[in-house]
């Protein structure tokens, strides 16, 4: 389980959980995308966020049952296009979303972040 010293920078790092007990699809998902190659550290910049999922959501088609999630997430300079993205519940998928929002509040654009699955 979450402790709150693991919500903390470290090394001048922002360490960001994401509980897999709490939101398994996601955190599967972005095990997944790092185990491919995709950074853990990402850089945050919500002003592009909007451009950025755009571009990464453009070529998977949508479903009325799924989410498509993308890792990066579209909150980060590495997300958009070529972004890796996987249909997921919507409840796993905008759960995770705002816990990870939530442990972000007040970040400055431009903090490094680790995404991390436990």
């Amino acid at each position: 389980r979450l402790v709150g010293s693991e919500m903390c920078i470290r090394d001048s790092v922002f360490v960001c959980i994401v509980d897999s007990a709490l939101y398994p699809e996601t955190a599967e998902h972005i095990r997944v995308a790092q185990d491919i190659g995709f950074p853990d550290i990402l850089t945050l910049d919500r002003g592009g966020a909007a451009e950025r999922r755009k571009a990464s959501l453009a070529p998977i088609k949508a479903s009325r049952i799924w989410d498509r999630d993308e890792y990066p997430c579209a909150c980060f300079k590495e997300g958009g296009a070529g972004a890796h993205v996987m249909y997921v519940a919507g409840t796993d998928n905008r759960g995770a979303g705002s816990y990870m929002g939530w442990q972000m509040r007040g970040l400055p654009d431009g903090t490094k972040v680790r995404v991390r699955v436990i």
